[in-house]
This record gives structure tokens, C-alpha cells and sequence, in this order.
């Protein structure tokens, strides 16, 4: 498999955005906000025990689905909270689920989230020094000063 960071323990609180965000925005009636796993599934089982034709008239309500067509979004649903309480071990009422797309006016997207995380795992003094040509530790403590 690929390596998946541990979303932070305490508190258990996760921004989903770019696909969970389309399907969670297609819900009628919505989310609560901030949600929990509860939620979605109990949305999930509503949204699937309705007939093709009710789905299309609630998520064109909605706005539709976005990056999805309706037919898939029982499915779709099914497989974000089975992704977020098996996938990433979320409790049913223990986490606090916002589902955005943006954040500060920007858009949130893969890209961005994946250079965030990376960017906390780099040795910034490190490249710091190597930046400045600093070969020596100690040397870059009077830099840094």
C-alpha cells in the first residue's frame, strides 16, 4: 500500500476536501457542520435506501454532483465513511469532519496538502545551512541568531 500519515490524534479533527468535499456537497438534506462519521453514514443509508429518480431530484437541489455522476453516489458515500472510520480509524462520533474546499478564500487540493505534509518532515536547518553554504552546525547558529 502507500504510506498514509495519521490524521492528528487529539483532537481528531479532519478538513476533507477535493473528493470527499463533491460528494459530502451533493448531500440533501446537508451535513452538519463540523460532522462526524455518524452522519455521513446515516446519510449514506438514506441517500441508498431512495430510488434513482428521488437521488437526482435531491442532489440537483444540492447543485449536483460534482467530478461524479449521481448514479455513483451511493457508493461514492459508502466508500468515503468506510475510507474514514477503517481506512484512517475514526471513531463514529469522535472526530470532527469539515468538509470544505476552501479554506482563507484559497482552494484546498491535493497538491497543497501533499507539499504540507512533506514540508513538515524537512530538516530546515539543514537546508538552511546548505543554503547559505554552511557546512558546520555551529556555524549556523550565529547565522540563525
Amino acid at each position: 500500500g502507500h504510506f498514509q500519515p495519521h490524521p492528528n490524534a487529539h483532537p481528531r479533527i479532519f478538513l476533507a476536501f477535493a473528493y470527499f468535499y463533491d460528494r459530502a456537497a451533493a448531500l440533501a438534506p446537508p451535513l452538519p457542520h463540523p460532522a462526524a462519521p455518524r452522519d455521513l453514514r446515516a446519510a449514506g443509508e438514506e441517500l441508498c435506501a431512495r430510488n434513482l429518480e428521488e437521488v437526482m431530484e435531491s442532489t440537483a437541489k444540492a447543485g449536483g454532483v460534482r467530478n461524479g455522476v449521481v448514479e455513483d453516489l451511493c457508493g461514492d458515500v459508502a466508500y468515503v465513511y468506510a475510507l474514514l472510520r477503517f481506512g484512517l480509524n475514526f471513531g463514529e462520533d469522535e472526530a470532527a469532519l469539515w468538509f470544505e474546499n476552501y479554506v482563507d478564500g484559497q482552494m484546498v487540493g491535493w497538491a497543497m496538502g501533499a507539499l504540507l505534509q512533506e514540508v513538515q518532515r524537512l530538516d530546515i536547518d539543514a537546508l538552511l545551512r546548505d543554503a547559505q553554504g554552511v557546512r558546520n552546525p555551529d556555524e549556523s547558529e550565529a547565522l540563525l541568531s
